[in-house]
């Protein structure tokens, strides 16, 4: 048996394949893609793998109906198998949270966006709602930036914040679980995801979560957080300043968050990738 974890892949092969097959966002957001012929190239290879492979391995229920909507796989083909977060993003001890506000010079309350700021991931919204949210914190903007995109920078310029949004960049993988468990709330207002991990890896961390309820998001993040439309801007204006100064709210949220995150492990997705193993056999 052949699995690929790449839609890139053989497609011709003398024994069963096994595809996961993550997201659409190269089609539904071409812009994301670097040029024409790389969305051509998307579209088409997507199409082929996805027909040639005998089972294919989606990471949400939400990525499971865009396959079948845009590329007509059959539903007998796929199985939803929920990936999980890593061991180590789990709630820090203070000495470590300490050290990275020390490290990247966080003083004060702040909530938190990471991931790179391609336009579906939606940050000058975030960084808009936070001016009308005007709570008395930081927000951190953490993530690969790509140059091709600086509207949030801007937003945040021309919105006169800049003493109260921070960009760290690529932050070290070890320094994520303490930056999690040092904020107060973590903010994702994508308006797409196949799955959503930085939303679970937030709740592993014991960090209260206010997040988009499109596509996927939902199944990640379940009834931990608190979920709203990703254009609202006034919802997401007065759910910021609501949690930002709700600390019994905030804890609540927390251990319904962690006890979310548990409910997602390797164990688990590793029992039903060998079923889907068996079943392509």
């Amino acid at each position: 048996m052949f699995h690929s974890t790449y839609y890139i892949k053989p497609y011709h092969l003398p024994v069963p394949s096994v595809l996961t097959y993550y997201d659409i966002i190269g089609l539904i957001y071409p812009s994301s893609l670097p040029s024409a012929g790389a969305r051509l190239m998307f579209r088409f290879l997507s199409r082929l793998a996805l027909a040639s492979a005998d089972r294919v391995v989606l990471l949400s229920e939400s990525a499971r109906r865009d396959a079948m909507r845009h590329f007509g796989v059959p539903k007998h083909k796929t199985t939803v198998v929920y990936p999980a977060a890593d061991p180590h993003f789990a709630p820090q001890p203070a000495h470590a949270v300490d050290r990275t506000r020390e490290r990247y010079g966080l003083a004060g309350p702040y909530a938190l966006y990471l991931g790179i700021n391609k336009p579906h991931k939606n940050v000058p919204f975030l960084v808009e709602a936070w001016a009308k949210a005007r709570p008395d914190a930081s927000l951190v903007i953490a993530g690969r930036e790509d140059p091709r995109y600086p509207q949030a920078r801007e937003r945040a310029q021309a919105l006169g914040i800049v003493d109260r949004v921070r960009f760290l960049g690529d932050v070290a993988e070890d320094d994520l679980p303490a930056l999690y468990s040092g904020a107060a709330l973590f903010a994702f207002p994508s308006l797409y995801e196949g799955f959503g991990l930085p939303v679970l890896e937030a709740l592993a961390c014991g960090t209260p979560v206010l997040s988009s309820n499109a596509a996927s998001l939902p199944e990640v993040a379940g009834n931990a957080g608190v979920l709203l439309p990703p254009t609202d801007a006034a919802a997401w204006s007065d759910a910021l300043a609501d949690l930002m100064t709700s600390p019994a709210r905030l804890a609540e949220m927390r251990d319904r968050g962690l006890a979310r995150a548990a409910s997602f492990t390797w164990a688990r997705a590793a029992r039903e990738t060998r079923a889907v193993y068996r079943e392509a056999a």
